[in-house]
């Protein structure tokens, strides 16, 4: 005991000439309550000693960084003490119920504190809880404004949510154009593109219009996104929002394939089972499901397993069935599951397999 407090007595003296290590090293006997009482004040104080005499930009962050992100205490305190990123942070956790009980006024309560010091980082997550009505009343314009301010400072995905706006008519009046522009602006339009399209797909925030997805999908294809290529494909396919066109289908798919899309070799497979919209080939089929089974595509393997089971493009094998179902099962796929029971209680399958099948010795 007497040696720590020789020790602090040491540090105090050095810390008050302006020595940085003694600085943090009395800033944490403070936080730790070690050889003295602890006192988060005391131990902010010569921490923000530490970062003035290291020159540090952004004393907030410093304070985080050395002193532990996942103490609420800590960070409640920095934050208390108005510094901006320890605000933003403890709106975070207070929005995400991290450590602490959720409860998104008191996240709306830091972030406001943090976007009035200056905290780039919060515009966005507050903006979302106006948007949304979390924690405070749903105000489209102000969450706009706030989405603006992440924009101006290069923020794309402040940008895809202002377009969002736009596109959806939602806050402000409907302008493709002005979404269209901004979404121009990201690094990855092709996949903002692709995001619009897909609110007016799944209706979760407009009401559902397969027209309007479809419209905002080609938009996507243009700038290159195979996940829109094989939305497309469906969208033909299933004959949502346009004609049904196996043909136009094919063409989609394929082009999802030059993108590598691995979900479109198995629709292009499917379609070359039943012949739809191109020359029936059960053998291409087969290559198709190998070359996305090998990215570990489950429904890939399942359908490897179908080909194999009725002999389909391949020569029939049970136990090929069964490799590639257990694969399939593996990545968690409920249908093979289902299919592998099947071939057991298949009475077609021989009794030696079935016996090998039950014991674990059909590989």
């Amino acid at each position: 005991k007497e040696d720590i407090s020789e020790a602090i007595k040491w540090y105090r003296k050095a810390a008050e000439q302006g020595n940085s290590m003694a600085q943090r090293s009395l800033a944490y006997c403070y936080i730790k309550g070690t050889g003295v009482k602890l006192d988060y004040d005391e131990a902010i104080r010569w921490f923000v000693k530490e970062a003035k005499c290291r020159k540090e930009k952004n004393i907030g962050n410093f304070l985080l960084q050395y002193c532990g992100e996942d103490s609420i205490a800590w960070i409640t305190k920095v934050a208390e003490k108005g510094y901006a990123t320890a605000q933003h942070k403890l709106g975070s956790y207070y929005e995400s119920g991290y450590k602490i009980e959720q409860s998104y006024e008191k996240a709306a309560y830091w972030y406001k504190k943090a976007v009035e010091n200056g905290c780039i980082e919060a515009f966005i997550p507050l903006a979302s809880l106006y948007e949304y009505g979390k924690g405070v009343t749903i105000d489209y314009s102000e969450a706009i404004s706030l989405y603006r301010k992440a924009a101006e400072n290069g923020d794309d995905s402040a940008k895809y949510n202002i377009a969002k706006f736009y596109a959806l008519g939602k806050g402000t009046q409907k302008s493709i154009d002005s979404a269209i522009n901004l979404l121009t602006q990201c690094k990855d339009t092709a996949s903002r593109l692709y995001s619009i399209g897909e609110l007016f797909y799944d209706g979760k925030e407009i009401e559902q219009s397969y027209e309007e997805a479809i419209k905002w999908w080609r938009l996507a294809a243009d700038a290159n996104s195979g996940y829109a290529k094989y939305m497309l494909g469906d969208c033909y396919k299933n004959g949502q929002g346009v004609e049904r066109s196996y043909e136009e289908s094919v063409k989609w798919y394929k082009m999802a394939i030059d993108n590598n899309f691995i979900y479109a070799y198995v629709s292009l497979g499917k379609l070359y089972e039943t012949g739809q919209g191109i020359e029936k080939s059960y053998k291409k089929a087969v290559e198709l499901y190998n070359i996305a089974a090998k990215h570990n595509y489950k429904k890939a393997m399942r359908c490897l397993g179908d080909c194999y089971r009725y002999g389909l493009g391949v020569k029939r094998s049970y136990s090929n069935a069964v490799k590639w179902y257990k694969m399939a099962i593996e990545q968690h796929d409920q249908e093979a599951e289902i299919q592998l029971k099947a071939i057991y209680d298949d009475g077609s399958w021989n009794l030696l397999n079935k016996i090998r099948f039950r014991f674990g010795f059909l590989k």
